[in-house]
């Protein structure tokens, strides 16, 4: 679902462990263009700047993001996923990537952008 100054998106994971636990889950969030831009201008920052520290909280209040980076190209991530605006935290999950993944995460959202421009 989009209007001309929000995108929703599902935003989930999933686990499993070697005794065959399986957890996860997938949330709607919405997610404001201007948002977006953000999240983009820090990606390029932290790709340029490995030891950049990425914070990304929606203004909707339903998703964060916080990424710091080692200075050798590993990012350790921490994600939150909440309802509405009341931003309770149901899910939480911790992703580590390194630099190599940042390029392809700009171009989905330069593509996003260009078809759902700020306004």
């Amino acid at each position: 679902m989009a209007n001309d100054r929000a995108v929703t998106v599902r935003v989930g994971h999933e686990a499993s462990s070697f005794i065959a636990l399986r957890t996860g889950g997938s949330f709607p969030i919405t997610i404001e263009t201007h948002d977006l831009a953000q999240l983009r201008r820090q990606l390029i920052e932290a790709h340029d700047d490995l030891r950049a520290t990425i914070s990304f909280a929606p203004s909707s209040g339903s998703f964060s993001l916080v990424a710091e980076g080692d200075g050798r190209g590993h990012y350790a991530m921490r994600c939150g996923v909440g309802r509405g605006s009341r931003g309770v935290t149901i899910s939480s999950f911790d992703i580590e990537c390194d630099q190599s993944y940042l390029p392809a995460i700009i171009e989905e959202l330069d593509a996003a952008l260009e078809r759902f421009p700020v306004r």
